[in-house]
């Protein structure tokens, strides 16, 4: 599922911003608020957050095994179909942040609608950003 393979390409290449920001601590509340940013932008394919928090030189992979540089991330973030809605939310937060790491534990609680059909799934997912 789209939405899924999405929510695993979260696992990498997340950066906190320009390089002006990533001069500064960023702070739990920041990491928790950018990484709901981009979960909501996946069922309207709002590429806008993907964009401005994954780094230009990033690498992803996701569940159907493919990998894929920043560019081809982008063009894959499209609105789900119509019939399908979703939402992601995080839950159980924790984080760890160093002079130039931040790591971000959450649970991602994700809710699936295709058409009438709804799915519940829980998972546990960490996010780790390093600048210079």
């Amino acid at each position: 599922m789209k939405l899924l393979a999405i929510v695993l390409i979260l696992l990498c290449g997340l950066n906190v911003g320009s390089a002006a920001e990533r001069d500064a601590t960023i702070t739990e509340n920041e990491l928790v608020g950018r990484t709901q940013e981009l979960y909501d932008a996946v069922v309207p394919g709002n590429q806008v957050p993907w964009k401005k928090y994954f780094a230009d030189d990033s690498i992803f992979a996701d569940e159907k095994g493919r990998t894929m540089d920043k560019a081809k991330l982008i063009a894959d973030i499209t609105p789900l179909p119509t019939g399908y809605s979703g939402a992601i939310k995080l839950d159980h937060v924790q984080s760890r942040i160093y002079d130039n790491v931040a790591i971000l534990s959450y649970d991602a609680n994700e809710t699936e609608t295709i058409f009438v059909h709804r799915c519940l799934r829980a998972c546990s997912r960490s996010n780790t950003d390093g600048h210079h």
